[in-house]
């Protein structure tokens, strides 16, 4: 009985945090980016900075929890989801470093673009809603690679 409440505790915590990552840690970081690209002024970034900190946390926890539980499959399937949100990660750093350098015109279009897959995702849990973000975070990483 302990055991399934355990399994049950922590199928909870790993929903928790992905609730988390794709309603405020996302939403965190595009508000910092955004009130930052308006505003030019450093203060707008807390958002972006704090959220991109709980956002790693949460992978980090969301790990743990499943190698403890050790659910094979559910691993293989978050490291593929990981791996997609780790590139997220990284390629909202390198647009707040792109819109530090006033590029406004290629952060608006990639941003709007990656915003549009992504919810639709997080609603939906059909993969063919991620088409906007992949095709969007493939252009913007093109276009931000070639600046």
């Amino acid at each position: 009985m302990l055991e399934t409440t355990d399994t049950k505790n922590t199928a909870l915590e790993i929903k928790k945090r992905l609730i988390g990552i794709f309603t405020q840690d996302i939403n965190g970081i595009n508000l910092g980016l955004r009130g930052y690209v308006l505003t030019k002024d450093e203060k707008m970034l807390s958002p972006y900075y704090y959220y991109f900190k709980i956002a790693q946390e949460n992978l980090k926890s969301i790990d743990s929890l499943f190698s403890i539980q050790g659910l094979d499959t559910s691993i293989i399937a978050f490291k593929k989801n990981k791996i997609g949100f780790n590139n997220y990660l990284l390629f909202s750093e390198k647009m707040r470093l792109e819109a530090k350098n006033d590029k406004n015109s290629i952060f608006d279009s990639n941003l709007n673009g990656l915003d549009l897959g992504l919810r639709r995702y997080a609603i939906t849990k059909d993969e063919k809603m991620l088409d906007p973000y992949y095709g969007n975070f493939t252009k913007a990483k093109s276009n931000l690679d070639s600046i």
